[in-house]
């Protein structure tokens, strides 16, 4: 019995020593990270800025920056903390232009996404999110506040006589691909009247670039003078279902309007 229990003593003391003649043998050591570095001239090039714009921008944020504009870029940090009213209007027609860039990149990406979703699924019915089952059980998550008004139907709203248009009113007109004559009349009035915004909806086209191929025929035959004020006074919009709510099959034109935000009637 002492000869087994000494032998069994022996392995446990053998075993219990390999991990330490391991660690002894092969230390552990931690694993260096390697970052790219971006150099001063890098980002400044990138944000066609001058280095020494870019060390103010570091120093600034190492300090004090950090921990209030880490989700900025750097022009916007120098613009704020800039002193110079000059160099401050430099700096905010840059963000802007740069702004202005990336606004058109994401509308282009976000109209190359809606093209893809008409090529590959075509023409698909709204949700109607109130008449799904749990809606039924649910309150709404936005409540209206207790003393605001009841969004009228548009079917009940009053007919409005187009010389009651007022300086400062929008309008909401609905034109599909075969309102030819009918929609552009429509139109030529609107645009007579001084400061009225026009919102051009247009049902059933493919895309944008449709409405107004179908804009631009029709003033074809306009003036020179009225082609130069619809330019600046019609806007063409994609489709909203919830600007033409319970009145979207309407025949066209189908016009709303809009004063201060709230609509008033329709014209007939």
């Amino acid at each position: 019995m002492n000869a087994a229990h000494s032998l069994t003593r022996g392995i446990a003391t053998a075993l219990l020593a390999l991990p330490l003649a391991a660690a002894a043998a092969s230390p552990v050591t931690a694993t260096a990270l390697d970052y790219t570095q971006v150099t001063e001239a890098d980002l400044a090039d990138h944000w066609s800025l001058e280095q020494a714009d870019i060390r103010r921008y570091r120093n600034y944020m190492a300090l004090e920056g950090r921990f209030f504009y880490t989700h900025l870029d750097p022009i916007m940090v120098l613009g704020i903390i800039e002193t110079d009213p000059q160099r401050q209007a430099r700096y905010a027609e840059q963000y802007l232009m740069a702004e202005r860039q990336r606004i058109k990149a994401q509308t282009a990406f976000a109209q190359a996404v809606g093209a893809a979703q008409f090529r590959l699924f075509g023409k698909e019915k709204y949700v109607d999110f109130s008449r799904l089952p749990q809606a039924a059980a649910s309150m709404p998550s936005h409540p209206p506040a207790p003393d605001s008004a009841p969004r009228p139907a548009i079917r009940s709203l009053p007919r409005l006589d187009p010389a009651g248009l007022q300086a400062g009113d929008t309008v909401d007109v609905l034109v599909d691909a075969a309102c030819q004559a009918g929609c552009f009349d429509r139109l030529r009035t609107l645009v007579q009247t001084p400061d009225v915004h026009v919102l051009l909806y247009g049902r059933d086209f493919p895309d944008a670039a449709a409405l107004v191929t179908w804009l631009e025929a029709g003033l074809a035959s306009w003036t020179e003078a009225e082609r130069q004020t619809a330019a600046t006074r019609i806007q063409p919009r994609h489709f909203d279902p919830v600007v033409f709510a319970d009145i979207a099959s309407a025949p066209a034109p189908l016009v709303l309007v809009r004063r201060n935000g709230q609509l008033v009637g329709r014209l007939p």
